[in-house]
């Protein structure tokens, strides 16, 4: 947010990729996910939004930070720590509870 001219690449795309909007985004999916923890309660379906839209907005990060780095050869592109972060939501989401058993039932029932 920032970083006005941080993106350079493609010019049709440039000026929304470093709006404030877009950084934005993440950082309320961020402290979305810092509140969520700190409440304690674990409700199942904030948590899958939080992951959903985590792994979507990291997953579109990482993607147009890989084809910038392509297209214009800039090595500051940080797309492999974007990757790894995206892998590790991929796993907590694999990982999370669905509020059911494994035979299906749903927990404390």
């Amino acid at each position: 947010m920032i970083d006005d001219a941080y993106f350079r690449w493609p010019p049709g795309l440039r000026d929304v990729a470093n709006d404030d909007v877009s950084g934005f985004i993440l950082v309320l999916i961020g402290v979305s996910m810092i509140l969520w923890v700190l409440d304690g309660k674990a409700h199942i379906s904030w948590n899958r939004y939080n992951l959903i839209m985590a792994s979507v907005m990291m997953a579109l990060l990482t993607i147009y930070q890989f084809l910038h780095w392509v297209a214009t050869g800039i090595d500051t592109m940080p797309w492999i720590s974007n990757a790894v972060i995206l892998s590790y939501i991929i796993v907590m989401a694999r990982r999370s509870d669905s509020g059911k058993t494994n035979d299906g039932s749903d927990v404390g029932a």
